[in-house]
């Protein structure tokens, strides 16, 4: 599932129907219902207290709270769900997927009793759904991990997703025996993009005897921290500062000093 498939669903809804609240109040389908009766089939009827949704909703209430027409319209619920669901979650991501896989479903079903007199197995629809869900929540790397509860109940239905770990990385300033360090870096929002750099001077004490944060335009990521570098030299020089260490976080500019050679500026 992507966003654009959920976009495309919200619209559909709205362009459709108008509002949630208005949509479970007008729709209703003439004709024969997917029970086999004449009266006129209300959405509500068929998507919360049909036999073959109240079967599939039962089945996916581990993941999410089912419908209850006593309460909301379907529509407004499913509204609800749409709009509350975090997709940086795999219990997000399942229960916004799995809602619109059983809705389409039951619709699937209701046409196929209706028009081809064809009834599936309820254990055979959940089976599908299933590995469906199984199959799209090993796709993405999600970056909100679930609660161990949450976690506890995708594993007991059979899903297990990626979640994107989390690297603790303890850093350390080391400062100088003696003098001034100067301490810069720069960074682009996007390489090459919008730039800018930074940096301060620290005694061996690790106070600050100056720092300064520039924005450098359009440009790459090596540019701007040699950019902070020397802008940091420059106003060390200016206010008669003796740096005796700097420090950058950019290999490729500490390799250039290291061998004396000119880095790539591509």
């Amino acid at each position: 599932m992507t966003s654009c498939a959920l976009g495309a669903f919200k619209d559909l809804l709205w362009q459709r129907f108008g509002t949630a609240s208005s949509f479970g109040k007008r729709l209703c389908f003439a004709g024969k219902s997917s029970t086999g009766t004449g009266h006129c089939e209300y959405i509500d009827h068929l998507f919360i207290n049909s036999d073959i949704a109240a079967a599939l909703w039962r089945w996916f209430s581990p993941i999410l709270h089912p419908p209850n027409s006593n309460n909301e319209h379907f529509t407004s619920w499913c509204w609800r769900i749409v709009q509350g669901s975090n997709l940086r979650s795999p219990f997000g991501f399942v229960a916004l997927y799995g809602m619109l896989l059983i809705t389409w479903e039951i619709w699937k079903e209701r046409c196929k009793r209706r028009y081809d007199s064809k009834f599936t197995p309820i254990n055979t629809i959940i089976d599908k759904i299933s590995l469906q869900i199984s199959h799209a929540i090993h796709q993405p790397v999600f970056k909100t991990a679930p609660s161990e509860n949450q976690l506890s109940v995708l594993l007991s239905l059979g899903y297990k997703p990626s979640i994107k770990s989390i690297k603790i990385k303890l850093v350390r300033w080391i400062p100088p025996v003696y003098g001034l360090c100067l301490n810069v870096d720069g960074a682009s929002k996007g390489n090459p993009g919008l730039s800018g750099g930074g940096g301060c001077i620290r005694d061996s004490n690790g106070n600050i005897s100056l720092a300064f944060a520039f924005h450098y335009g359009f440009g790459n990521i090596l540019q701007a921290e040699v950019r902070a570098l020397h802008d940091g030299l420059m106003l060390a020089n200016e206010f008669g500062l003796s740096i005796n260490q700097i420090y950058s976080d950019s290999a490729l500019l500490v390799q250039s000093f290291t061998n004396n050679s000119s880095p790539s500026w591509e």
